[in-house]
């Protein structure tokens, strides 16, 4: 199999004779030079490794270009939704035997195409390698400017803070970005479509909460200058406050 992945931070995998072989990172294939790695990489993976697949993996998103490229073949396609594609990948990383059954897992990513035609994010799944359900989700809210939200993760946090009545506090942390016309975007419905996705909230904005891990909170938050985002993601796990921000970084 060629597994060809989603449409941002893209990567291709072959796999085969119970082996799986992940490529070098690739880029966003929206870029034109981003879409020339993709390209190479599979022209060159298969070359080098004699690797004839008999059927292609991809993202469910029919908008994709990797969808659109794997339907292009001329081979079988399978096409997996993003977060159980997630899950499935949290099972394989702790060597979750096949037949060992279904568990719960929470995916707090970003959207997905979901299996019923309609944007995901926020979930929980049960389910295995082999098929999911989901048994509840986030409540929907205004993404306004829909991807560009993935780029740009105060709008997601913007519209989450007000939802939940603390617009006030929206208004404190993100004084110097556009509010008012994202907010009438939003009301107004204007390219912003209702999703369940806590997207970059709680991984790219955690500086601003005192949250950055030790010795880091501080280097975070000039780099990003409380108005943008680390550059790495994050290797540990986040520990939230219980009744709200701090003012100050924990040490």
């Amino acid at each position: 199999m060629l597994a060809l992945g989603g449409q941002i931070k893209a990567a291709i995998c072959l796999t085969g004779s119970g082996q799986a072989l992940l490529s070098h990172h690739l880029g966003e294939l929206d870029a034109a030079l981003g879409w020339e790695a993709f390209l190479k990489a599979i022209a060159d993976y298969t070359a080098l490794f004699d690797h004839r697949p008999a059927c292609i993996a991809c993202d469910a998103h029919p908008g994709y270009r990797t969808t659109q490229h794997a339907q292009g073949m001329g081979l079988p396609v399978v096409a997996v939704q993003h977060h159980h594609a997630h899950l499935a990948a949290c099972l394989a990383e702790n060597l979750w035997p096949r037949d060992a059954g279904r568990v719960a897992g929470i995916i707090l990513d970003g959207t997905g195409y979901g299996a019923d035609g309609t944007v995901w994010g926020g979930e929980v799944l049960l389910g295995d390698y082999d098929g999911i359900q989901r048994v509840a989700h986030l409540a929907p809210a205004p993404l306004p400017g829909g991807d560009r939200a993935a780029r740009q993760p105060w709008r997601n946090l913007l519209m989450r803070l007000d939802q939940a009545g603390l617009a006030d506090i929206a208004d404190r942390w993100l004084g110097d970005f556009p509010r008012d016309p994202v907010r009438a975007a939003a009301q107004a419905g204007v390219n912003a479509p209702m999703v369940p996705r806590p997207g970059g909230c709680l991984t790219r904005w955690r500086p601003r909460w005192g949250y950055a891990g030790p010795r880091r909170a501080s280097k975070a938050r000039r780099r990003c200058g409380w108005r943008r985002w680390p550059r790495t993601r994050p290797r540990r796990p986040i520990r939230l406050p219980e009744t709200g921000p701090p003012s100050t970084p924990r040490r």
